[in-house]
């Protein structure tokens, strides 16, 4: 049984392995079609069978017919795949007395389908973009699309799973059933009634008209009404649950347990219904609310369309603000802004997208206010520019600075005055700049310096002649295709211009497009190793800018390193790191510490030489002679130095190696990492030399038991590992396979063994910020397994309602202290969820299953020990969306307890985090 459990795991490994292996450039095609429905006597549209859609709709008064514009995306492995593809897609119409409907034709997502989605063998989007009748009935059903609806005054239903929706000026009766989904309206009028589970939902009225319902399930719902609004709340809300009220004014509690509230003397009924979520009631919205999306022109706040440009005015010289690759991602529009002119501009090139909260950037090239953050990327993209200040929000980071929005100083242009959004951009260390968008039209000005004057929306052309008199021709259309006159360099200090150009394979005088200089800069840092990334810029003569931003021959860093535990004491020292992009070595580090409790030193050392100029193949070797613990692969040495200098807990058993590596690593992409090494290792028992910490109130630390006998002596052998990581905007993964075999080779070394081991962890974004992280761990050998190498449990970071190695127990008529070799074979599985509204403070939900098993002993489902627990959290580090490859020390603190479940003593167990483990 064990066997065969050994090999499906395996199996599905391997096939992992084998599909998120990054895979050839696909094809992409793209087909669009507009279709024109009348509008006579229609009163509801339907939407249904919509999947891995955009469906935008906007209600115009009046309106006599549905212009409806339907493009399908593709991208498969070759062009006759995504001619298959996108022959499976169509949008059915359908009109049945006063109804249209619209029903999407689409490849089988399940089963193959799903797996040709998720691996990027194929994948396809549709997007539906309908303007019609502003009096319409609105009924979608959608799944992993994204729905937004613009001025509407009828019923407005929407069901949907992962699908997030935003709303806009809607008056009438607003029905949601929603799950996994984010779901935002503004400036309502009317009713509702919504449902939410493991989502959120937003909702801003300007007038409550009608009995109206919300109901959360581990979800979040957040209703806003204008302070002089009235309403009857009646109130029914689990233990897990919360309903809180941010109240400007007369709120009266009533009933035995308060659970009926009367806002400003009443008004309409609000049922309001939690479990295991939240819902959060306002009155801080002004009685009267600007219309901000009935002056939309094209399809966002800040029109992303292909080709759309703004030209703007300093004194005598001009500028342009382009838009250029839009795609589709994660369910939503993406493009370039980009920046054409000689001097002070605000960004040179920004990748941005537009969220429900507002305008967010994904990528950052050049210049952006004042500062070089070139090559700068988010995922998931950072909020930029919110678009509501109903809060007081304010968005921004150390990096990219704040916006916050202020008020607009009255235009001459009476539609932007009404419908504008001014911000106040700072950045760290640098000046204040201030912003104005107006919804439909875009960035109208910049500063005090670049003011709009002309701007063409895909065909819609306008100059704000009321401000500035045009006295020049229109500027001539982007550069697309033409011959570069010239080329110059910036930052250049290594490399001469003509190796740069040869990278480049250009030549002045030659044409090409601008996607192929585009390919040709991007390329460059791939080509040479003193180049950390290149941009360019293209004028409208064809003249072509490249910025290289070079890298460092050598750089040091000098740091500092501490240790704490029961063996050694408090160990303190200097680390040295230096990277070179020239001579023999690539990268040399090592550090040492000195031991007060013990008087010793300990040392590291490791010299790496990156093949090839890339830091993908890589040999090198280290030394070391430092403390150790068969726990090492899931609790990491910070988090137990901290547990036991400031709380006295143990979470290890120690003893001390010394020995050597020679390895051999290659990277297979962003997403593999391999590593083949040899090593010779030497272990010693060590002792207690330390009572002391900060916080125990034992006055003194448990003995640190000797090596189990049979185990003082050295491990010589080879060990393979892999490293798998996947990430996107919602999930990040991480899968890791080992394999060790020691060799006999000294008369006084362990019996030969082969040991595997491999763990898989997986993050996911819920809506409404909550997340899951769920990790499988599991080892396995058919030999007896030398302590160094046997497999515990418990306590921290592994079974954490158990005490600290615990698992498994000593065999009969020994205690804990004589036997402490673990066992051959382990399974366990940890799933955490994580409940909060903020990035300082949430709570954690969590359960814990596994065991470990000795040679000759049979392996049973019904031996799995078991517990459940409850955490609290202080920073959310320990649950972002994690860049694994960085493997960087995240720092926060987690407070876990635990109780055994099943047939175990239902004692309770505290652990404590300060790092993140997995």
């Amino acid at each position: 049984m064990v066997r065969r459990m050994v090999v499906v795991t395996i199996s599905v490994i391997v096939m992992f392995v084998i599909v998120s292996c990054p895979v050839s450039a696909r094809q992409k095609l793209e087909r669009t079609e507009d279709k024109v429905v009348s509008a006579s006597n229609v009163r509801t549209i339907r939407f249904r069978e919509i999947s891995h859609t955009d469906i935008e709709y906007n209600g115009i008064e009046g309106a006599e017919r549905f212009e409806i514009t339907f493009k399908r995306i593709v991208k498969a492995k070759n062009m006759e795949a995504c001619e298959e593809l996108l022959s499976e897609i169509d949008l059915d119409i359908a009109a049945t007395n006063d109804v249209i409907t619209l029903r999407l034709v689409h490849p089988e997502t399940k089963s193959a389908g799903l797996f040709d989605r998720l691996f990027k063998n194929k994948e396809w989007r549709a997007d539906i973009e309908i303007t019609g009748p502003k009096d319409i009935d609105l009924d979608a059903n959608a799944d992993f699309s994204s729905v937004r609806i613009d001025t509407i005054d009828g019923r407005l239903k929407i069901n949907s799973s992962f699908s997030d929706a935003r709303i806009l000026n809607h008056t009438g009766r607003l029905t949601i059933r929603a799950s996994f989904c984010d779901i935002t309206s503004r400036y309502m009028e009317g009713s509702f009634d919504v449902v939410v589970d493991f989502g959120g939902i937003d909702l801003s009225l300007t007038r409550l008209t009608e009995r109206s319902r919300a109901n959360a399930s581990f979800g979040g719902i957040t209703i806003k009404v204008p302070r002089n609004a009235g309403a009857e709340f009646y109130l029914n809300n689990s233990l897990f649950g919360d309903i809180d009220f941010n109240i400007d004014g007369d709120l009266v509690r009533k009933g035995d347990k308060g659970l009926h509230r009367i806002l400003n003397n009443g008004g309409p009924r609000i049922d309001l219904n939690v479990d295991f979520g939240n819902i959060t009631v306002r009155n801080n919205m002004s009685e009267s609310q600007p219309a901000a999306g009935r002056s939309y022109i094209g399809d966002s706040v800040m029109p992303l369309i292909e080709n759309a440009w703004w030209q703007y005015r300093s004194g005598d010289e001009t500028y342009m603000l382009r838009v250029e690759d839009i795609s589709y991602e994660n369910g939503g529009k993406t493009a370039s802004l980009v920046f054409d002119g000689h001097g002070i501009l605000p960004f040179d090139r920004i990748d941005v997208c537009e969220s429900v909260g507002g305008l967010s950037i994904m990528c950052i090239e050049g210049e952006f206010f004042g500062r070089d953050l070139s090559g700068m990327s988010f995922d998931p993209p950072r909020l930029w520019l919110p678009y509501t200040d109903e809060d007081g929000s304010e968005a921004g980071d150390e990096i990219l600075g704040s916006a916050e929005i202020i008020d607009c100083e009255p235009a001459p242009d009476s539609d932007s005055s009404e419908t504008g959004m001014c911000y106040a951009m700072k950045t760290k260390g640098y000046l204040t700049y201030k912003l104005r968008l107006v919804p439909g039209v875009g960035f109208t000005a910049f500063g005090n310096d670049l003011k709009l004057v002309e701007y063409d929306l895909g065909g819609i052309k306008k100059a704000e002649t009321e401000v500035i008199t045009i006295e020049e021709e229109p500027p001539p259309p982007a550069f697309e295709e033409g011959k570069i006159t010239s080329v110059t360099l910036r930052g250049l200090r290594y490399m001469p211009k003509s190796e740069v150009e040869k990278h480049m394979d250009i030549s002045t005088g030659s044409s090409y497009t601008r996607e192929e200089i585009a390919d040709k800069v991007h390329g460059i840092p791939e080509k040479s190793k003193f180049i950390n990334s290149a941009s360019f810029t293209i004028d409208y003569e064809g003249n072509l800018k490249v910025r290289i931003h070079e890298a460092k021959l050598y750089s040091s860093d000098w740091d500092g390193d501490g240790s704490f535990s029961r063996v050694a004491g408090v160990g303190l020292g200097p680390r040295l790191t230096i990277n070179s992009l020239v001579g023999p070595l690539s990268e040399i580090s090592g550090g040492t510490q000195y031991h007060w409790g013990n008087k010793e030193w300990t040392y590291d050392a490791r010299a790496e030489k990156h093949l090839f100029d890339t830091n993908r193949l890589t040999i090198g070797g280290s030394y070391r002679m430092d403390y150790e613990s068969n726990m090492d692969w899931t609790i990491p040495d910070h988090d137990s130095y901290l547990n036991a200098l400031l709380l006295g807990l143990e979470t290890k058993n120690y003893y001390e190696v010394e020995g050597v590596t020679g390895y051999i690593s290659q990277s297979v992409g962003k997403y593999v990492d391999l590593k083949a090494e040899y090593l010779e290792e030497e272990f010693r028992s060590v002792y207690k030399h330390t009572n002391w910490s900060v916080g125990n109130n034992r006055h003194k630390k448990e003995d640190n038991p000797p090596l189990a006998a049979g185990s003082l002596r050295t491990i010589t052998g080879m060990r393979y590992s892999a490293d798998i990581f996947t990430r996107t905007s919602f999930a990040s993964g991480r899968f890791s396979l080992s394999a060790e075999r020691s060799y006999d080779r000294k008369s006084d070394s362990l019996p030969e063994y082969t040991r595997y081991l491999g763990s898989a962890v997986y993050t996911s974004r819920f809506p409404y910020r909550n997340l899951i992280k769920i990790r499988f761990a599991g080892g396995y050998s058919e030999d007896a397994l030398p302590e160094q190498r046997a497999f515990r449990l418990g306590g921290l970071n592994t079974l954490r309602g158990f005490d600290f190695g615990s698992i498994p127990e000593p065999p009969q008529g020994m205690d804990g202290f004589d036997y402490h070799g673990g066992g051959n074979r382990m399974f366990f599985a940890n799933i955490d969820y994580y409940l909060s509204d903020d990035d300082d403070f949430g709570l954690v939900l969590f359960g814990d299953v596994g065991n470990v098993w000795r040679k000759g002993d049979d392996v049973e489902v019904e031996d799995l020990r078991r517990n459940l627990g409850v955490g609290i959290v202080f920073g959310g580090n320990f649950f972002p969306i994690e860049d694994w490859k960085s493997r960087e020390i995240v720092h926060a603190l987690r407070i876990n307890w635990a109780v055994p479940v099943g047939t175990e003593p239902h004692v309770s167990h505290w652990t404590v985090n300060f790092t993140r483990a997995y």
